[in-house]
């Protein structure tokens, strides 16, 4: 009960929305990509593989994956077909309020999802009410943070998903410092065949490849935290900030340097 005024402060405010797409994947690999949104990508029916950063996450309906800005994700559907609702959108406090990983629908969020649901798939005719995707869109990641601690646990993955997932957590514990094949068979206990195989299946890349595309989004983290390309070059251990402005040139299509600038 209240008796008196209380100011509200929201703890969370979506301030831009980006993508808002329902989308069938039928036998589907998308290697994966990293932007600086944050993403929710909700399982409407089927079964998928979330493949990030951060680890390998089975999905099917009713589960919620939540990428962080920077993270780099995929999507392994390769088993059949999922249906998947997207929306991707920046805002204040997620960082502070938010933790990326996979959740399980209750009640409350399944209700939510509905609406939100009929809301994205009416914009394919009319205009997107964007009021109204803000406002489900803010009461659906209230009700995920107050369920942060009890993030739903990771279902069984195979031997082969345990191994991609087991590997690229080695390669974020090691993302400043280079990565030598040898390592990855020593943690995986596989050879390199075996590992580029796994790679190629539930990232559509190879290891190098995909341990390149996680330094290139940490190295966006650091200029984004305010560390200038020098800095940012020997935290991640390059030897010259040249060489380290050709690695994120050939990548990203951009120097560095005017990577900052259109941070401003």
């Amino acid at each position: 009960m209240i008796y008196g005024k209380k100011e509200i402060v929201p703890e969370i405010a979506i301030r831009s929305v980006h993508t808002a797409f329902i989308k069938t994947y039928n036998r589907f690999v998308f290697p994966g990509e990293t932007h600086p949104m944050w993403e929710l990508g909700c399982v409407l029916s089927g079964e998928c593989i979330f493949t990030t950063g951060s680890g390998v996450y089975r999905a099917s309906k009713g589960d919620l994956q939540l990428h962080s800005p920077h993270l780099l994700h995929g999507l392994n559907a390769e088993q059949g077909s999922v249906t998947i609702m997207t929306v991707s959108f920046e805002g204040d406090g997620l960082t502070k309020h938010l933790r990326g990983g996979r959740y399980t629908a209750g009640d409350k969020e399944r209700r939510l999802l509905e609406l939100l649901e009929k809301e994205v798939l009416k914009c394919s005719r009319t205009p997107l009410d964007l009021t109204l995707l803000k406002s489900l869109l803010e009461s659906l990641l209230l009700i995920m943070m107050q369920k942060e601690s009890s993030v739903a646990e990771p279902k069984p993955l195979s031997a082969e998903a345990q191994t991609f997932s087991e590997l690229v957590h080695y390669m974020e514990q090691n993302i400043c410092k280079g990565i030598a094949t040898e390592e990855l068979e020593a943690v995986s206990h596989r050879c390199a065949t075996a590992i580029r195989n796994i790679f190629h299946k539930y990232a559509g890349m190879s290891p190098t490849e995909y341990f390149c595309a996680l330094r290139l989004a940490y190295a966006k983290t650091l200029l984004e935290q305010g560390l200038n390309v020098t800095e940012t070059a020997y935290e991640m251990s390059f030897s010259d900030p040249g060489y380290f402005s050709a690695f994120f040139k050939r990548r990203e299509g951009i120097s560095p340097s005017e990577y900052k600038k259109r941070l401003r």
